[in-house]
């Protein structure tokens, strides 16, 4: 279907207001293909969400059909865990765990730690204000919050 996706991804927490994930899909083009949010009242810590955007991109990503993904995220200690399978049995190690069993779904799942001015589309999902709980996915006509950024964003590779 397509080529390698990158799969941007943020968490975020919002002091008194829940937590928030935030994650973004383009093609092998760099064309935005899936934009999507999520926001709860679950009390999470920054490395928790972190994890969470990670696997809750992971499955949006099987859900929609793709194959082949590189996973971008600016958490570099998560990046560095999930790279070297790290095992435990935390809340965040369960997490990993879903992690490395959604990755079986892949063909193939690569990992690139990025800095945060190349995370901006993800960022501005996981952070801006639409007021919804819940999960809110965009295939087209993406939210405004994020048009601009879409066209100017250029993720790039390992740092």
């Amino acid at each position: 279907m397509w080529g390698v996706c990158k799969l941007n991804v943020d968490g975020g927490v919002l002091e008194g207001r829940g937590a928030s994930l935030g994650a973004v899909i383009r093609d092998d083009g760099g064309r935005v293909k899936l934009a999507a949010s999520w926001r709860g009242d679950e009390c999470w810590n920054a490395s928790i969400a972190e994890a969470k955007a990670i696997l809750w991109g992971l499955q949006l990503a099987v859900e929609f059909g793709f194959r082949k993904v590189q996973v971008e995220s600016d958490c570099q200690g998560l990046v560095t865990a999930i790279r070297e399978q790290e095992r435990g049995d935390s809340c965040l190690h369960l997490i990993l765990d879903d992690i490395y069993h959604v990755c079986n779904s892949f063909e193939s799942v690569s990992w690139s730690l990025i800095r945060r001015g190349g995370n901006k589309v993800a960022h501005e999902l996981a952070h801006s204000n639409m007021g919804v709980l819940g999960r809110q996915v965009w295939l087209s006509n993406f939210p405004s919050c994020i048009t601009s950024l879409v066209n100017t964003d250029s993720p790039t590779n390992d740092i």
